[in-house]
């Protein structure tokens, strides 16, 4: 699905935010470079999906849980940290 023509996905840039860096490094581990996504300011990032222009992004489970965001796990990170979700 992510990788069809038109899906829009989101994220933080990898090289100011670590939950930008999580994101690279799970689209890196599913095949994919970060340049299957669209790069936002973090304070933009929700309400673009909200908005409908994004159709997936990539958040702390923190805050998908607490915005209601529905989630699916793409690819769990090499440290000890909790897999990187994403909304579909």
């Amino acid at each position: 699905m992510i990788t069809e023509s038109g899906f829009k996905m989101g994220s933080t840039d990898p090289k100011l935010d670590p939950k930008g860096k999580l994101a690279a490094q799970a689209l890196t581990a599913v095949g994919l470079t970060a340049s299957a996504v669209q790069v936002f300011p973090e304070e933009q990032l929700v309400g673009r999906l909200q908005a409908g222009q994004l159709d997936a992004g990539f958040f702390y489970s923190s805050e998908s849980t607490e915005l209601k965001i529905p989630t699916v796990t793409l690819a769990a990170p090499s440290s000890s940290r909790p897999p990187t979700r994403c909304p579909c």
